[in-house]
């Protein structure tokens, strides 16, 4: 459904006295089509703004889902509010070229409890300037003091020309209040809670920014109980980090008495007689390794040593033993080597000693032939 005219609302184009929306809801596009028009997702005021009966209306349990566009003050649940809504939601889109605010263009009222989720965008094309907030664009002192409390501004906020923007509210005006309420600063960065914050602006108290997963608890705490969930997520937090420490000294525990354990099955298989050094480490028994690797070879080194002189004194010996066996051969010869001398002589039967040149005393005679 879609709705035209200067106040333009998806439910009602206005409230007359003390009127009261409970438990209602409107889904259609919402289109304001003239300039300075009032728009609302729900209602365009939830109060007559001119001529007429005057009065406050209330608006709770209720949402809207449509977009809203419009040419002046615009509100994805409300263009106007002056009395109070309460627990109620705006879903939709709200574009205009003035003041523009996802759940109220205007507040003069109250609105508490309540969150709005639609993108926020003004052109910033009217004289005197304009507002932008994710959930009100204008937060004014009027009839009665507006007041926002414990609610949540869902989408993006964006201002052009001579807008002002801001997370929550746009412009916070003096005396108008705005407490624990939220804003996304993951999709808002830059943004305040309040645009004109610094400037003779309203007072802010609690709230603020919060990261998209931060946002996304939001919707299903009422009554401004997000500071808890945020406390519980982070003792949660504290407590997994501790159990995880934990863990981590525990393997430590177990690392290292895996490390005394080895170190006495190696110190009993060294010498059943010596005690346990139960401090030797890792490092100690990686610098042992090199120094009895080297007595090994150096134990090695010396049998060999002592083998190769054995051997050498064998040698020795047995070239002694090749020389004296070559001088007793070399005696035991029959004088026909050099040098020989001839003793004695057999001539017909007599032996003639070449010494005395006598016969040989003993020697057989021969008879003649």
């Amino acid at each position: 459904m879609n709705a035209w005219g200067s106040r333009a609302g998806g439910l009602f184009g206005g409230l007359y006295g003390n009127g009261i929306i409970a438990n209602s809801f409107a889904t259609g596009n919402v289109t304001g089509s003239l300039n300075g028009t009032v728009a609302g997702g729900l209602v365009a005021t939830s109060s007559l703004i001119g001529n007429g009966p005057r009065g406050w209306s209330d608006i709770s349990n209720s949402y809207a889902t449509g977009n809203v566009t419009g040419r002046g003050t615009v509100g994805g649940l409300a263009g106007v509010n002056v009395g109070t809504i309460s627990n109620s939601w705006a879903y939709g889109d709200v574009t205009t070229n003035g003041s523009v605010g996802g759940l109220a263009g205007l507040n003069v009222g109250t609105i508490i409890d309540s969150r709005a989720a639609g993108t926020v965008t003004s052109f910033g094309t009217l004289p005197g300037g304009s507002f932008a907030g994710g959930l009100v664009g204008g937060n004014s002192s009027g009839i009665i003091v507006g007041s926002i409390q414990n609610s949540y501004a869902f989408g993006s906020v964006t201002g052009q020309g001579n807008t002002v923007g801001g997370g929550v509210v746009g412009a916070n005006f003096q005396g108008a209040r705005v407490v624990n309420s939220y804003y996304n600063s993951d999709i808002n960065s830059g943004l305040r809670t309040a645009g004109n914050e610094g400037s003779s602006e309203g007072s802010v108290i609690g709230g603020g920014g919060l990261t998209s997963v931060q946002m996304r608890d939001a919707q299903f705490y009422a009554n401004g109980t997000i500071d808890q969930v945020l406390a519980d997520r982070a003792n949660a937090a504290a407590v997994q980090q501790a159990a995880a420490q934990a863990a981590v000294a525990q393997q430590a525990v177990a690392a290292q008495g895996a490390s005394i354990a080895n170190s006495v099955s190696n110190n009993a298989v060294t010498s059943s007689l010596t005690p346990p050094d139960l401090s030797a480490s890792a490092a100690g028994a990686s610098a042992a390794k090199p120094a009895k690797s080297a007595a090994i070879e150096e134990s090695i080194k010396s049998v060999g040593d002592a083998v190769k002189a054995d051997d050498k004194q064998q040698e020795h010996a047995r070239a002694r033993r090749r020389t004296a066996q070559t001088s007793r051969r070399g005696h035991a010869g029959s004088g026909a080597g050099p040098g020989a001398t001839i003793r004695s002589i057999d001539v017909n039967g007599q032996r003639f000693n070449l010494e005395s040149g006598a016969p040989k005393q003993g020697a057989p005679a021969q008879p003649p032939q």
